[in-house]
């Protein structure tokens, strides 16, 4: 009798596990790669920075006025 995992042959599991692991393993890719390209747009301020915004600014170098 072949072994089963759940309802799913043992070698079919593996299988469907190997591919699951490929794809965490790209989707943590991706997430670093857009997490890169976000930190060259608005690099990180440094270790107790001023985070205060003036009245009219909502950061990343624009005005509200520049929005609408």
């Amino acid at each position: 009798m072949a072994q089963t995992v759940s309802n799913v042959l043992r070698v079919r599991f593996e299988k469907l596990v190997a591919e699951s692991v490929k794809l965490v393993h790209a989707m943590t890719r991706y997430q670093f790669a857009v997490s890169d390209a976000a930190l060259k747009i608005a690099p990180l301020r440094c270790h107790g920075g001023d985070m205060s915004l003036g009245e009219d600014e909502l950061g990343g170098g624009r005005r509200v006025t520049d929005l609408r």
